[in-house]
């Protein structure tokens, strides 16, 4: 495994430092951005356990097409995290449901190309019908965090 080191810059003029990211190991955060105070959270818990992570709001400079840093972020992937929400389900731009059936495909191809449901709000019943079956991490509970930093360390490390 290569391991890369770096300080990261952040928007408002904060420092991460000492983040340590595998190259080789990549977790895409598939979100809706009305959910980003959210998704910064889960962000910052990845950092600080050194699960590398891709996140547009990191990824994609100004220049870039959207569509090919997405396109890239998803083949270099090795685990989806589908941060499903009400947000998410009624997303306009089309990202996220695109998003959503990329996991799903590549997963009935594959199935050591797991994909991991972190549902914010939504009700079972109203989840898409082939999400259902999978079990998800209700964000609700006091111990999702660590659930889902605990399951992506298990998954990583088959």
């Amino acid at each position: 495994n290569v391991v890369i080191s770096c300080n990261l810059l952040l928007t408002r003029g904060h420092f991460i430092t000492g983040v340590s990211m595998k190259k080789d190991i990549r977790v895409f955060l598939s979100h809706s951005s009305k959910d980003k105070k959210v998704v910064d959270k889960i962000f910052n818990q990845f950092q600080i356990n050194e699960i590398g992570a891709w996140y547009d709001k990191y990824q994609i400079e100004p220049g870039d097409s959207v569509t090919e840093k997405i396109n890239q972020g998803l083949d270099e992937s090795d685990i989806g995290i589908i941060c499903i929400s009400n947000n998410f389900l009624n997303s306009s731009s089309g990202w996220t449901k695109n998003e959503l059936n990329y996991f799903i495909q590549r997963r009935m191809r594959n199935p050591d190309k797991p994909f991991i449901v972190v549902n914010f709000d939504v009700p079972h019943d109203e989840l898409p019908p082939l999400v259902q079956d999978y079990k998800y991490i209700d964000f609700s509970e006091t111990d999702a965090m660590e659930i889902l930093v605990n399951s992506i360390k298990k998954r990583l490390n088959k």
